[in-house]
């Protein structure tokens, strides 16, 4: 439902961006195959999660931008490779927590992982957390705009 909807909103997109792309980086199980939903322009289809991992990365490394949504421990999984990879520098997009579930998530980081010393406080920051998908709109905006910055200077 939710990615299918984001992924809708993508493909409206492209009415006034042929550029605009949908992707859906999928995981083919072993008992079940997610099928792809209908709006996607491209779904890539892994068996193995490291490497849908890494798909999942690799197109977000390219001035896309990655949203939380509350989730399972797939989700998780994503929040905190994109955060590491963000707290080496290897990455840089906004990631933003969308919800109550991101927020108390960072206050747990806070507790259990920045204040023991595991990491610095200001790998806190990292993480955007907002209370509803639109307020996460203007940090897109904003990141869009730095994308395409650093796409015209080369």
């Amino acid at each position: 439902g939710l990615m299918a909807a984001a992924n809708e909103g993508a493909i409206e997109g492209v009415k006034k961006n042929p550029r605009a792309w949908s992707h859906g980086v999928c995981i083919e199980q072993i008992n079940r195959v997610e099928e792809p939903n209908e709006f996607l322009k491209r779904a890539y289809r892994h068996g193995l999660i490291f490497t849908r991992l890494h798909e999942f990365v690799r197109l977000g490394h390219f001035g896309a931008f990655i949203l939380a949504e509350s989730g399972g421990y797939g989700t998780d999984l994503e929040k905190a490779l994109i955060h590491q990879l963000l707290q080496f520098e290897q990455l840089h997009v906004p990631l933003i927590g969308i919800g109550e579930m991101w927020r108390e998530r960072a206050e747990w980081e806070k507790k259990w992982i920045t204040d023991s010393g595991c990491a610095n406080p200001q790998d806190l920051d990292l993480m955007i957390c907002v209370p509803r998908a639109m307020d996460a709109v203007p940090i897109v905006v904003e990141a869009n705009e730095r994308f395409k910055q650093r796409r015209a200077a080369g």
